[in-house]
């Protein structure tokens, strides 16, 4: 089982506090994943029992030949999608395509319900969505992304992890 907790930074101390016990004795078979943007933010205590995993930023190039592959944009959306992000406002840049921004909602759903429920309810889903083939295949690549990171993970410090996510927000080429 892997449990992904987005944005821990933003957990209210409450339960943050009521996930510490979970933290400290987790079951056998599980990989709990803290992603943010502020790891000082997460409370102490979380943070003493988690392995911290910076990951850093790539150049503007690397950036332009992502949003070229990923977005199926063209160079010169790119490049404005990669100066975007380096002003540090990253909205604009998702605004180029919505639908793959919804694409990606939806997959991150869809993951949680494969791996929570299990594929007696995952398999009719995905058949009533009608998705294209190339809708389909983003979402497997989102998910091979996903998982590529708790592979990663668990290959770096066992079970009790937390690992700081890639933020959108910082200027490019900066160190992580």
């Amino acid at each position: 089982m892997v449990g992904c907790i987005f944005e821990a930074d933003k957990l209210q101390v409450d339960a943050a506090n009521t996930l510490l016990k979970l933290v400290e004795e987790p079951p056998s078979h599980a990989l709990i994943l803290f992603a943010t943007e502020f790891r000082l933010k997460i409370l102490p205590t979380i943070r003493s029992r988690c392995l911290s995993v910076p990951l850093g930023y790539p150049n503007p190039q690397t950036l332009e030949s992502y949003f070229m592959e990923e977005f199926d944009l063209a160079p010169e959306q790119a490049r404005e999608a990669v100066q975007m992000a380096s002003d540090a406002d990253i909205e604009p840049a998702q605004a180029l395509n919505e639908s793959i921004q919804k694409l990606r909602r939806d997959s991150l759903a869809l993951f949680d319900l494969a791996v929570m429920e299990g594929e007696h309810k995952f398999i009719p889903t995905i058949r009533n969505l009608k998705l294209d083939r190339e809708s389909f295949c983003m979402i497997i690549r989102f998910w091979r992304d996903i998982l590529r990171e708790c592979v990663l993970c668990r290959d770096k410090g066992g079970l009790r992890l937390g690992f700081q996510a890639k933020t959108p927000r910082s200027r490019p080429g900066a160190g992580g």
